[in-house]
């Protein structure tokens, strides 16, 4: 039996929080362990100059560009990240982000879920 297969194109994006476009990329696989999802971030001006929405979850994250920069605002920490640049974070942590330089940020989020031995 082979193991479900996410192609380009096989899920539906969503706006999530901050303007961010996800895209699940194994919403077909079951019981599975981390949450992989394709991100788009938009530029906007108007984004760079505003507040940063801030959000929480359980569990941690790793974030890895594919495309673009991203401004990401960890616990007030101001982190630059730019193509091929990666962050790892507890996603407890108040977390935000927006894209600059001008042009749309991609990356790959990989949401890894609490565990009872995290709690």
């Amino acid at each position: 039996i082979l193991p479900p297969y996410q192609g380009k194109g096989r899920s539906d994006w969503y706006r999530g929080t901050a303007n961010a476009i996800y895209q699940n990329m194994a919403y077909m696989f079951s019981d599975r362990k981390i949450e992989p999802f394709a991100v788009r971030v938009p530029f906007s001006e108007e984004a760079v100059d505003a507040p940063i929405h801030m959000c929480v979850h359980d569990g941690h994250e790793f974030d890895m560009i594919t495309k673009g920069t991203l401004k990401m605002v960890i616990n007030d920490k101001v982190e630059i990240l730019n193509e091929g640049d990666c962050i790892y974070l507890n996603s407890k942590w108040p977390h935000g982000m927006v894209a600059i330089g001008g042009e749309d940020c991609h990356f790959l989020a990989i949401v890894i879920p609490e565990t009872e031995a995290d709690k």
